[in-house]
């Protein structure tokens, strides 16, 4: 899939749309966070018809706590290197439509939210550059609006991982292992781990045995661990 999209990634930039049905709890909850980001954890398919998007909105129930929602969202392809977003259309089940997909893991930075009149609530968001440097400002700035826990970083990290960016994910990696004070701290088993896991996606396989290894030890000095 990746090496399709990359075979069909638009030239320029573009203006696309996405409508569905959205519960008001994570409508309100956007709204109260414009300017943060959002990484996807799957692919996101759009259009570049605006009227198309508005057809397949779906009927609101006004039981079921859901809202309509348009996404807006503007992709210019000079910002990603390693998700790329194309158009599809050829393989679209509707011939006629042009359909644009987006990779797991891509970053959008909503812009605003508000509500029309339909009632419609209208999302503007713009896609967020892939590169390390960027990805590193992602990471402080969600950093900073989230809290400083290590949850929140070891979160972010693995958004940053699923991406794709090894390098960039190991790094940070250890330094969440740099500051857990403790060798017998139970976090030590998924840090390791995933570096095993990490190190093993970019071939250094002698080094990924050596944090399966560390793995291990902790497992075996620690049983109640496995609890």
């Amino acid at each position: 899939m990746y090496h399709q999209l990359q075979l069909y990634q638009l030239q320029t930039s573009t203006r696309i749309y996405r409508s569905q049905l959205m519960a008001k709890e994570e409508i309100h909850r956007l709204k109260r966070n414009i300017g943060q980001f959002i990484s996807l954890n799957s692919f996101l398919s759009t259009t570049g018809q605006r009227e198309t998007a508005l057809f397949f909105r779906g009927e609101r129930d006004p039981t079921d706590n859901l809202e309509r929602v348009l996404f807006e969202i503007d992709a210019d392809p000079r910002v990603v290197s390693m998700k790329p977003f194309a158009d599809i259309f050829s393989d679209s089940d509707v011939p006629l439509e042009t359909e644009v997909l987006f990779m797991l893991g891509s970053i959008f930075r909503p812009n605003n939210v508000s509500l029309e009149d339909d009632p419609l609530w209208i999302i503007t968001m713009m896609l967020y550059s892939d590169n390390d440097h960027d990805l590193k400002q992602v990471l402080s700035h969600m950093k900073d609006q989230n809290g400083n826990g290590k949850a929140v970083l070891s979160t972010l990290v693995k958004i940053i991982w699923k991406m794709g960016k090894f390098n960039l994910a190991e790094k940070y990696y250890l330094r969440l292992i740099g500051e857990i004070p403790s060798n017998n701290n139970p976090s030590l088993i998924k840090l390791y781990g995933d570096l095993g896991d990490i190190t093993s996606h970019k071939g250094h396989y002698d080094v990924s045995i050596q944090w399966y290894n560390k793995t291990l030890e902790i497992r075996e000095k620690y049983p109640s661990f496995n609890a």
